[in-house]
């Protein structure tokens, strides 16, 4: 797993697709146990099974950091991550990839691309801030 980091936070963690297939562990969390999403990774045999349940609400959540997960699901991306108003790094994600952004970022599709894209909800289209 890569991480990238400014400072001492980590802006990015990235589960390339090679990692994901070797896993061989039941399940595997890789994001920091305080990270808003998390982010973890079965491998599982025929006939496991997980008990039914029920993830009760956290108080506080409303503070806590946004953030996003990128599963490239075809194609090639570049990421550029930033900190308030400055750049500060870079990242090509491809087929399998899976990326976790802990910071601003613009997407740049450097191939016809498709990916999933999750994040907290609701959706907030209109509360989004550029980064100029």
């Amino acid at each position: 797993m890569e991480k990238i980091f400014r400072n001492d936070k980590i802006i990015a963690l990235i589960i390339r697709s090679q990692l994901a297939n070797e896993q061989t562990e039941r399940l595997v969390f890789y994001t920091p146990e305080e990270f808003p999403l998390q982010f973890g990774i079965h491998s599982r045999q025929q006939g496991d099974f997980v008990v039914p349940h029920l993830h009760v609400p956290i108080e506080g959540i409303k503070d806590l950091q946004i953030q996003e997960i990128f599963y490239i699901l075809s194609g090639k991306i570049k990421i550029d991550l930033y900190d308030d108003q400055q750049k500060i790094s870079d990242v090509i994600v491809e087929t399998g990839d899976t990326i976790l952004l802990n910071a601003g970022h613009s997407v740049s599709f450097l191939e016809n691309s498709k990916m999933i894209e999750i994040k907290q909800g609701p959706y907030r289209k209109s509360e989004k801030k550029e980064i100029k």
